[in-house]
């Protein structure tokens, strides 16, 4: 049987560890702006989160059980939003924008 991740995360090649600790603490602190559903990422959900981004720099994103796979769907929000992953656990994604 195949064992579930909790804690997904890859290595940024644009910033160094002291980046991500800082980051990855202010985290702590923000409510997910926006709730991914069933119908996953659209471009929609991908223009929402540019939006916010350029708002905030750092935003968290809650992926409802319904929507999928985590892993793809944070991997395709990364790639549709060009976005830098700081973090994901279980169901919550924390997206940077330099």
């Amino acid at each position: 049987m195949r064992q579930k991740l909790k804690y997904f995360e890859f290595k940024s090649s644009l910033m160094d560890n002291k980046q991500l600790k800082e980051l990855r603490a202010k985290s702590h602190t923000l409510e997910p702006i926006l709730q991914i559903g069933k119908d996953g990422i659209t471009d929609g959900v991908a223009q929402e989160v540019l939006v916010q981004l350029k708002k905030r720099k750092l935003v968290k994103v809650k992926l409802l059980p319904a929507a999928g796979e985590r892993e793809r769907l944070t991997l395709d929000l990364v790639e549709k939003t060009q976005a830098e992953l700081v973090r994901q656990v279980g169901r919550i994604v924390v997206l940077y924008k330099r």
